[in-house]
């Protein structure tokens, strides 16, 4: 029985534009696993060479082309190997299922990922690509994740394409990879501005850069305890919470938002949209503070030192009733010592960072209690000094916020385009010249 695609594999389902016909990937060119012959796989002398050896994390890892990898083999390594050329499409068939990039360079590859020659004369390897880039959610649902199936050879050979004439492929081909060469130029700047903010922050942080108007200003050293009081939390699990309207409309600020889905460090409730609230059936404690402007919510487990003490501060609440949730502390200056805005800046200084990690604990997670986080020195400029600080930096950070909104947008219009290009219901004829091809 054939892998059903649906809405794009069966012919059953959709009708194909003039010109188009149904074919397998075994139809268009030559397909083969990566081989990694030699046991154990891990044996040192495999490794250390000349040769790229990529892995289907480096796959997963890489936008279009693949030109980076993070092991090498040995000659030993090569004779157990293949060397694939350039222009070969990489499929992840383990672990990352259904990933696919596009050689940059010459490389080995394991079992665990399909390598795909084009016969040129049939098709083009980027219009494959996006193929796959459009169809990979439901190549991963053909597969049985509770067996050792994953995606095999055979199962990648019965998948239907609906292809158009070359000329056409190419065309499409050029209209999709000029879009990824605007986000990938869009992505390289975002990552500029993270490393020039990084850098100011560490500076400004510090006392390494000051503004020449509190120059001679000593700050004070003292314990997050002394400054901040902690709050009760809610925990409740992702199950309890929803995106949709309620009655009681509380908001609930998970630990994995803070991780994961906040872009700043400030949690601006008059723009973030993504803010779960709890369903009306969970239920408070009736311990728990209602969170203000200036609360700071930091995350006290991760997967990894890195997240450990992540944190965001509230603003704009306004009437909005919000709670901190589930492996989230609660900290609140009462006193006034530190200026709204720095607040979640305080927790990113160098040194505050790597004392957080030195007293997380765990294995695989890693906790950070109320106790050990009070104990942890922070460093407090003047208030006037702190309000300057934050200005500059929110600045960065609301330019790297526009700028990713911008990649978020540009990622929706290219993906509605590549669906309707790669179906024909988009036309290529209005959209760049017949004789265009990128290659």
């Amino acid at each position: 029985m054939e892998t059903a695609i649906p809405n794009i594999q069966s012919e059953t389902q959709q009708p194909l534009p003039e010109g188009w016909k149904w074919r397998k990937l075994n139809e268009l060119g030559y397909l083969s696993r990566g081989k990694s012959k030699h046991r154990p796989r891990n044996a040192s002398l495999l490794y250390g060479g000349p040769y790229p050896f990529v892995q289907t994390g480096d796959i997963k890892d890489t936008h279009l082309i693949l030109n980076k990898y993070h092991q090498t083999y040995s000659e030993i390594g090569l004779k157990q190997s293949k060397l694939w050329e350039e222009g070969t499409l990489c499929i992840t068939i383990a672990a990352n299922i259904a990933e696919t990039a596009i050689l940059g360079i010459k490389a080995c590859f394991p079992d665990s990922i399909i390598g795909f020659t084009a016969n040129k004369e049939l098709c083009d390897t980027f219009f494959l690509k996006y193929f796959f880039d459009e169809v990979k959610k439901e190549v991963q649902h053909t597969v049985d994740k509770s067996t050792q199936d994953n995606l095999s050879q055979e199962k990648l050979e019965k998948i239907q394409i609906p292809l158009p004439p070359l000329a056409e492929q190419h065309r499409i081909a050029a209209i999709l990879t000029k879009w990824d060469e605007g986000i990938g130029k869009l992505q390289t700047l975002i990552g500029k501005k993270k490393h020039r903010k990084q850098g100011l922050m560490q500076r400004l942080l510090t006392g390494q850069s000051r503004f020449s108007e509190f120059a001679g200003q000593a700050w004070e050293t003292v314990r997050l305890g002394d400054v901040f009081t902690f709050l009760r939390n809610e925990s409740h699990s992702r199950e309890c919470l929803t995106y949709e309207s309620t009655e009681n409309q509380v908001y609930y600020v998970h630990y994995g938002d803070i991780h994961a889905t906040f872009e700043t460090s400030i949690l601006d409730f008059s723009k973030e949209t993504r803010i779960p609230k709890l369903k009306d059936e969970a239920t408070l404690s009736g311990r728990m503070a209602f969170l203000r402007d200036g609360d700071l919510l930091i995350a006290d487990a991760s997967e990894d030192y890195k997240g450990v003490g992540e944190c965001v501060e509230v603003k704009n609440l306004g009437d909005k009733l919000a709670v901190g949730g589930l492996h989230t502390i609660v900290a609140r200056d009462g006193h006034n010592r530190t200026a709204l805005g720095f607040r979640s800046y305080l927790l990113q200084h160098p040194a505050v960072a790597i004392a957080i990690r030195k007293v997380s604990n765990g294995i695989s997670v890693y906790g950070l209690s109320k106790t050990a986080l009070s104990n942890v020195p922070i460093y407090l400029p003047p208030l006037a000094e702190q309000r300057r600080i934050a200005t500059v930096l929110s600045a960065a950070d609301l330019e790297i916020d526009g700028l990713t909104q911008e990649l978020t947008l540009m990622k929706r219009q290219k993906g509605g385009l590549m669906q309707g290009l790669l179906t024909g219901k988009i036309s290529v004829k209005h959209l760049i010249p017949s004789h265009h091809d990128p290659r």
